[in-house]
């Protein structure tokens, strides 16, 4: 923060790890929201603009070990893909909503890129892994996505 508070950049784009308001960790939703409430502010008091990605859905295996159990045709194996938690992902939406209300703070979803509507999420897309482990995304599928996200980080800037 004192790094902010001097260089004065225009923009932050912060990310989010909404699981630590999950079942994982145990953080009540009340400390999560004021804590990314008090993160906001502050920087809103600097005179910084604020824009948040919002988390991506976690996948409830290893990604890279299913991957390679299906490759190798391992008895068990499965497909890979897995269906996110769209109540939990709704509820942490809502949480930081509540964090910024009053504040001006833009979100970007990409979502829609990596599962979008579908019931079940893929982990691979064209030969390209998706995810690192169970909440990463890899750099091949991160760079593939840098003109979709420079859309949205520009779109955000002009609110």
């Amino acid at each position: 923060m004192r790094r902010l508070a001097a260089e004065r950049p225009r923009a932050v784009i912060l990310s989010n790890s909404d699981n630590y308001m999950g079942s994982k960790l145990r953080l009540p939703e009340s400390v999560w929201t004021e804590g990314l409430r008090r993160t906001y502010a502050r920087l809103e008091r600097m005179g910084i603009e604020v824009i948040v990605m919002r988390g991506l859905p976690w996948v409830p295996f290893d990604v890279p070990s299913c991957l390679s159990r299906r490759a190798a045709g391992l008895p068990l194996a499965t497909d890979c893909r897995f269906a996110p938690d769209r109540e939990f992902m709704a509820r942490a939406q809502r949480a930081q909503e509540r964090a910024a209300r009053g504040l001006r703070v833009r979100f970007i979803d990409m979502n829609d890129q990596v599962c979008g509507a579908e019931a079940r999420c893929t982990t691979e897309r064209g030969g390209v892994v998706l995810y690192s482990d169970d909440n990463h995304i890899t750099r091949t599928f991160s760079r593939s996505l840098a003109e979709v996200l420079g859309e949205r980080v520009d779109a955000a800037l002009r609110r």
